[in-house]
């Protein structure tokens, strides 16, 4: 405490001169207009008088001594009223400003929960997803018509338990009115991408380490969920989705049982979909649906292929075979396009060619 004293009252004696000094070169000038160039140079020494005001340790520390050297320096008397008038702004703004920690509880608030709260959420938000019938409203819903607190609690939920389905919700949030929704929507999108990346360099120094099928797999399904992921932009997308496509290619054909196999074929086709060439879906998947029974990895990607490239008479015989086999479930969805599309009607109204 004793030593700061002898600084404090040193560094005030320098703003003193400093202004003092300043000071007078205005009177002088006032008075003989024609001593300038003696005035610029005068104030070129009281600008390194300033300066000496920086070499205490603590001076970085203290934005209103930098901003008095600097301005000194630059503007002269102009730079001392300037100080002076940001000096008390920043005190009268203090008096009303938020602590920090006030202010980052508000931006992100913990929420708590009982018994009955973390339940539904292991089962509802991190699990399947709701029920037909679930009351729960959709995040991009609480995103458009939310209120603050329940916007900041879906973005809580959607940065802890991530998937891609949230993908659009979260790119809503960076568009946010509200500013503090768009700095957490950004805090949770970097978050996420974060976990991504350090997941990344952990299977890929896994897969050095041990380049066994188990690890290949993990890779694979990581470029994927990478790339249906929602978040990145159309190039780093497809990258990711053509790294994966290499990866599940690669398990289609050698992967060890058939299972793999086929899940790695599905997985392949459905990567091609997204990267826009059906027809080698449309190769790959045929290859693989007659070298195994027809499954809900296949199926689904085959079919969309079929759609996407209008061999709607294809799609037919294929959904006509199908809808007589009762005794698999291939889920809810894929059993309503079979049943669809196997119905009996007239084919003449399909357009499409033969394989």
């Amino acid at each position: 405490m004793s030593s700061s004293v002898p600084r404090v009252l040193l560094t005030a004696t320098l703003i003193a001169t400093v202004v003092a000094a300043e000071a007078s070169l205005i009177i002088r000038f006032l008075d003989e207009p024609g001593s300038l160039p003696v005035l610029l140079a005068l104030h070129a020494g009281v600008a390194i008088l300033a300066m000496l005001l920086l070499l205490r340790r603590d001076a970085r520390r203290q934005p209103l001594l930098l901003l008095f050297v600097v301005a000194v320096a630059f503007l002269g008397p102009l730079g001392i009223i300037g100080t002076g008038l940001a000096a008390l702004l920043r005190i009268a703004f203090a008096w009303r400003a938020r602590p920090f920690l006030e202010w980052y509880e508000a931006l992100f608030p913990a929420f708590g929960q009982d018994r009955t709260e973390a339940l539904h959420e292991r089962v509802v938000l991190r699990g399947h997803g709701p029920s037909v019938r679930s009351t729960v409203a959709p995040f991009g819903d609480i995103m458009a018509r939310g209120t603050l607190a329940e916007k900041q609690s879906a973005l809580s939920l959607i940065g802890a338990g991530f998937r891609p389905e949230f993908a659009p919700a979260l790119r809503s949030a960076l568009n946010d009115p509200e500013a503090s929704i768009r700095v957490q929507a950004a805090s949770a999108v970097a978050q996420i991408e974060r976990h991504f990346v350090e997941r990344g360099e952990t299977l890929a120094a896994r897969r050095a380490e041990r380049p066994d099928d188990a690890s290949l797999i993990e890779l694979a399904q990581h470029h994927e969920a990478l790339a249906t992921s929602g978040l990145l932009d159309a190039g780093r997308a497809r990258d990711a989705a053509t790294t994966a496509l290499a990866l599940h290619l690669r398990l289609a054909e050698q992967g060890p049982g058939l299972p793999l196999r086929t899940s790695s074929a599905g997985a392949a086709g459905r990567l091609l979909l997204n990267l826009g060439r059906a027809e080698e879906a449309v190769r790959l998947l045929t290859r693989a649906n007659s070298e195994s029974p027809p499954t809900a990895d296949i199926l689904g990607p085959y079919l969309d292929s079929l759609f996407r490239l209008r061999r709607f008479v294809d799609l037919r015989d294929i959904c006509r075979r199908l809808s007589h086999d009762t005794a698999q479930s291939r889920g809810d969805a894929l059993d309503d396009v079979i049943r669809l599309w196997g119905d009996d009607g007239d084919d003449t109204l399909l357009m499409g060619r033969s394989v």
